[in-house]
């Protein structure tokens, strides 16, 4: 797992500019490309793949939903906020991982 990429991600999602809501729970949803753009904003340049940005962001607390236009969409069940996501990645992020040997 890419440990640069999660201990970033607090940073990027702080930086994403548009948030979106599912309709029935009003959950955040973050899209790929949305990191993408924020993680030009931080400067934030290691190379990884779109499977490694996935597992990044279940390990930080997301869920992977139904694709949209633009890529890869993640929600975030119980945040209601960008800040709610940033407060649980910024955790989720310091947590070890223990499936990792």
């Amino acid at each position: 797992m890419n440990e640069a990429l999660i201990q970033a991600l607090p940073a990027i999602i702080e930086c994403v500019a548009r948030e979106q809501r599912q309709r029935a729970t009003g959950n955040v949803i973050i899209e790929s490309a949305d990191l993408y753009a924020a993680m030009d904003a931080v400067g934030f340049h290691d190379r990884f793949t779109n499977n490694e940005l996935g597992a990044a962001m279940v390990k930080v607390g997301a869920k992977r939903v139904a694709a949209g236009s633009d890529g890869a969409r993640y929600v975030f069940e119980g945040c209601r906020s960008l800040s709610d996501v940033v407060r649980l990645t910024t955790i989720r992020a310091a947590e070890p991982d223990h499936l990792e040997y």
